[in-house]
């Protein structure tokens, strides 16, 4: 059985408050390990494809950094309940 467009997901990256959509086919498990090494280390940048466009974002131990998939269909009240995230300054 073939997923249906209720099935489809949709994936995003959060960095230090900014959200980046980002393109169908996404490695999203590569696109995490890349940014936990760049974590690891002096800043560094890390590039990555956005749903339109690149992105270069300056990665740093401190950087608060939110990966997540939804399906498609719930993308409007995800974007509600991040809105009520609270801020934990660790």
């Amino acid at each position: 059985m073939r997923p249906g467009p209720d099935d489809e997901m949709r994936a995003r990256v959060e960095i230090d408050g900014l959200t980046y959509p980002l393109p169908r086919g996404t490695d999203v498990v590569a696109l995490r390990e890349r940014i936990e090494a760049a974590a690891r280390t002096e800043p560094t940048f890390v590039s990555f494809a956005t749903s339109d466009g690149l992105a270069s974002v300056l990665v740093h131990p401190t950087s608060r950094v939110f990966l997540f998939q939804v399906k498609a269909s719930d993308e409007g009240s995800l974007a509600a309940d991040l809105g009520g995230l609270p801020d934990w300054d660790v």
